[in-house]
């Protein structure tokens, strides 16, 4: 995280003896005229400094050591992206998570940053694609169970239907969770209680994608097991729905303890979190990789039924249109 500590200097020299000399340049800071206009140290510095941790007050003393801005000049202080880069370093290294946070928010407010909230235009965003997923899907499995000739499920409707499920789930688990927690907004802006719990909800929004993407290729294997097994060798189609499931079994394990214990998922960045987990970058790159494999090859299954079809070949571009619109 970047933190914008500067706004905290200008109380640093009556609290931090060692930074009194003032800046690089030479004279004293309390006889440098501020060159716009900012908080006296004595109406808002202690205040400020009230707010920050032990730990960031050396990496600020230090900072505001070599600035080339004046103790008292606040927004030079805040733009100084050297001096906010070399206190960014320092508090990663000295400070707790919570700390470190505690201190992006008091130098945050005191450098009057512009506090951003998207998370209205994300929830628009979700319910409009979540609405126009379940009235899709709601729509399909109505006409199979009560137009369709059988009048019943067949084993990738029952799977979509799991997948419909899911949807509805996660789409209240991100707006009665994750937006209600922090997500679209500046992490200074959050309290820590408010960051756990939202990783705790985006934990569990990992585990509902595998599964309901699992399900999705195990629903569309399912459905050539239905539809070709006259053309495509059955073992072929069958060892597809096998090798889909165990993948989602797979995945889906491994992302329920991908750390140890499983609440050290949700606990780790706070202090005395204690436990280990996975590199979760490699698996999230492992399960893409598999996944993109399993899609090409699910592609590959119906073309392989189409090009021999006695058709003119503008049907069967619109045949192979269908499917791979279906697979995609």
């Amino acid at each position: 995280m970047r933190l914008p500590f500067w706004a905290v200097l200008a109380g640093a020299p009556a609290l931090l003896p060692s930074v009194t000399a003032g800046p690089s340049t030479g004279g004293p800071a309390a006889s440098s005229p501020s060159p716009s206009p900012s908080p006296s140290p004595e109406s808002s510095a202690s205040i400020i400094i009230a707010k920050l941790p032990p730990c960031a007050i050396p990496c600020i003393a230090s900072a505001v050591a070599n600035s080339t801005c004046s103790p008292d000049d606040i927004p030079c202080l805040c733009a100084d992206k050297t001096a906010n880069e070399e206190g960014t370093i320092c508090v990663e290294a000295r400070c707790s998570f919570s700390d470190g946070l505690s201190t992006k928010n008091a130098t945050q407010t005191a450098c009057q940053a512009p506090i951003r909230d998207r998370s209205a235009e994300f929830n628009n965003t979700v319910i409009a694609l979540g609405v126009i997923t379940i009235v899709i899907t709601v729509t399909r499995l109505v006409f199979k169970q009560f137009f369709h000739p059988t009048k019943t499920f067949s084993a990738d409707d029952w799977a979509i239907l799991g997948t419909l499920v899911i949807c509805i789930a996660g789409l209240v688990i991100i707006l009665r969770g994750m937006t209600a927690n922090g997500l679209g907004r500046d992490v200074w802006t959050v309290t820590p209680a408010q960051i756990s719990r939202f990783v705790l909800y985006f934990y569990v929004m990992e585990i509902l994608y595998l599964a309901g993407i699992s399900l999705v290729k195990l629903s569309i294997s399912l459905f050539y097991l239905r539809l070709f097994t006259a053309a495509v060798r059955p073992a072929v189609l069958r060892a597809t729905v096998a090798f889909n499931l165990l993948y989602g079994l797979i995945f889906v394990t491994g992302a329920i303890f991908q750390c140890i214990p499983v609440d050290f998922y949700w606990d780790q960045f706070f202090d005395p979190a204690e436990g280990v987990c996975i590199n979760i970058n490699l698996y999230g790159w492992l399960n893409a990789a598999i996944g993109l494999a399993i899609d090409l090859w699910m592609i590959a299954l119906p073309m392989s039924q189409v090009l021999p079809l006695r058709l003119h070949w503008k049907k069967k571009v619109g045949v192979a249109i269908m499917f791979l619109l279906g697979t995609l």
